[in-house]
């Protein structure tokens, strides 16, 4: 290691000391400040490479769990007796999954045997499943069925539909990896469509997570395997994102419930706001209520087993509403929860150390093993998304829909592909012997 890299170390570890002296004031500025040194150290450790955890995970992270800071300086957190206690806490959260991820980059090594010419039927299967889609939010327009709330309380017979969506975001996913291979060159037009396709269902059932997903691939694919999006897109690209969350929000409850609501006079707070204000807020409701709950122990490990793999009701996130917002719950509706407050819950700040470890154990080891694969390096993309949303939800969150939304789907299309590959090579024999005779 030469002179130059020393230098480079030494100031790194400087930066993160300065991080930790603010950390530990006790102080909303100071403990800003903190952060913003944090995120800019490790995204220059790894040159702002966009795959790696430290670039699109750590900074979005850090607006869920520090959002609330923005709020305490203008006045309008709601928790502001305990702000430095709570910082402390996500702040933990947030040095263990730096430190477990590591700044480690992996250079892709993704061979192109893994995109042969089969991959040909996730066009076929993606055009069905936006069909079934389409028809599921025809249903809920006709019928009025656009709250969110009066959708989960809804019984009807097609509302397995929605699972269309899920697996659209799969197949779609593939289909353009293997038009980017077949054409060498990016689907621009069938990307369009499929975008202006999610704006319209956005419009009617009002799930904007939907919307920001396929942006999301798309960019992540069209990066991967087509071509690298230069740094200062990178940064445009993710400003752009963030002052959009307000004007989505806004035309969210437009579109679903006809109420126009504005934006508040500081683009801060509304961006704050609209987004990145839930897991804080949850965290303090169950950090400064310890009177109505003990600690669990382990045993929401059990709960996120049962509620994800065996669809018995009981989750960290349920027990959080039943026991805060046993009316909103009623309702159909719910505050979510968070995955710091899930480790709190069983061990205090151990546990927010131990979750800490299991999240960011399992994003560095999709990294690490989706730089040499196809398919995991697709399951590390389509994986992005669930990471960041589980910040305001649970473990059995990120279990139940990385399993039910992710593999399963790719195990069904993998399994179609397969009787699709045996089909084709079965009438090409048969083509071959009529010929032959």
């Amino acid at each position: 290691m030469n002179r130059a890299n020393y230098l480079v170390y030494f100031f790194l570890l400087m930066s993160c000391a300065i991080s930790v002296v603010f950390a530990c004031i006790p102080n909303p500025i100071c403990n800003l400040i903190a952060i913003v040194i944090l995120n800019t150290v490790i995204i220059s450790t790894v040159k702002l490479n966009i795959i790696h955890p430290f670039v699109w995970y750590i900074p979005i992270f850090s607006l869920y769990s520090f959002g609330n800071l923005i709020l305490v300086l203008f006045g309008n957190e709601i928790y502001t007796n305990a702000t430095w206690e709570l910082f402390i806490i996500q702040y933990v959260f947030l040095v263990t999954l730096i430190v477990v991820i590591s700044p480690k980059v992996y250079t892709l090594k993704i061979e192109k045997k893994w995109m042969k010419s089969e991959f040909d039927v996730y066009r076929v299967v993606s055009v069905i499943l936006a069909v079934l889609g389409s028809f599921y939010i025809v249903y809920l327009y006709s019928t009025g069925l656009t709250s969110k709330y009066d959708i989960k309380l809804s019984s009807s017979p097609i509302d397995f539909l929605a699972l269309s969506f899920n697996f659209l975001f799969v197949t779609f996913s593939f289909y353009l990896i293997y038009k980017i291979n077949k054409n060498r060159e990016f689907p621009y037009l069938i990307y369009f469509i499929y975008i202006v396709w999610l704006i319209i269902v956005f419009s009617v059932n009002g799930e904007r997570d939907l919307l920001l997903k396929g942006f999301w691939v798309g960019i992540f694919i069209y990066h991967v395997y087509y071509r690298e999006i230069s740094k200062k897109i990178v940064m445009l690209i993710a400003i752009l994102v963030i002052i959009t969350m307000p004007f989505l929000q806004n035309l969210k409850s437009f579109s679903t419930k006809g109420i126009n609501l504005t934006l508040d006079d500081n683009i801060f707070i509304s961006i704050v706001n609209s987004e990145f204000v839930a897991a804080s807020r949850n965290l303090a409701t169950l950090v400064l209520n310890q009177s109505k709950w003990d600690f669990k122990y382990g045993e929401t490990l059990i709960w996120d087993i049962q509620s994800a793999f065996l669809n018995i009701a009981g989750s960290p996130t349920l027990w959080f509403n039943q026991t805060f917002y046993p009316n909103l719950l009623s309702r159909g509706g719910g505050s979510g929860f968070s995955i710091i407050g899930e480790g709190y819950l069983n061990f205090g700040m151990i546990g927010v150390i131990l979750w800490g470890i299991m999240v960011g154990f399992t994003i560095k080891l999709l990294y690490k093993y989706g730089s040499n694969n196809f398919y995991i390096m697709n399951i590390y993309i389509l994986t992005m998304p669930l990471v960041i949303y589980v910040t305001r939800a649970d473990f059995a969150t990120l279990m139940s829909q990385f399993s039910k939304q992710i593999i399963i789907p790719i195990l069904v299309i993998f399994l179609i592909n397969k009787v699709y590959k045996q089909y084709y090579f079965s009438k090409k024999v048969e083509r071959t012997k009529e010929f032959e005779k």
